[in-house]
Order: C-alpha cells, then structure tokens, then sequence
C-alpha cells in the first residue's frame, strides 16, 4: 500500500501563524495568504525491515532511522521527522508488521 499527498504552497502575506493551533484558539486569527501553482509532495510506502528511510528530492537527502528509534532534530529535515512522529504516535501507522 502507498500512501501519497499534495498540497499547493501558500504564501503568508501577514498573520501567518495566527490561523494555527493553539494561538488561534485563545487569540484567534486573521491570515491573508494566497496558494501557488508549486506543491508539496510526499509518498509513503512500506518497507519489508523496521526502518524509517525520509528521502528529501529537494536537497537531494536521505536520512535513516530503526522505526523505534528517537529521530534527531538537528536542523535536517526535522519539519518531516516531526510529521513522522507524530505519525508514529497517534495514529499508530508504523506499528503495523507488512
């Protein structure tokens, strides 16, 4: 099974952060910002081993971790990472045997 997801970039012209949780729910917000014909895309796909593989085409980067394994946030690909534990987390996805 491949999970895949695109979503259009948006440009924050101002207020950028104040339509996000938690600052929105106690403050609430106001963003003007406009999407752009660029994407972000990412695809998931199993491995036969417990290994996460986060590939970056962009900054043409591999990084790989055992999937019990803590990820390092050293300012490489941490916004990923941080998708990916949260992942592992609360929705379990990783915790399935393929």
């Amino acid at each position: 099974m491949y999970i895949r997801s695109r979503v259009p970039l948006r440009i924050s012209f101002e207020g950028g952060g104040t339509d996000v949780s938690p600052y929105c729910d106690e403050y609430g917000g106001v963003v003007l910002n406009a999407t752009i014909d660029r994407y972000a895309s990412v695809t998931l796909r199993p491995t036969k081993n417990e290994d996460v593989i986060v590939k970056s085409i962009d900054y043409d980067l591999t990084l790989n971790y055992k999937i019990n394994e803590d990820f390092a946030f050293n300012g490489q690909l941490d916004l990923i990472k941080g998708v990916v534990r949260i992942m592992k987390e609360r929705f379990g996805l990783f915790k399935r045997r393929y």
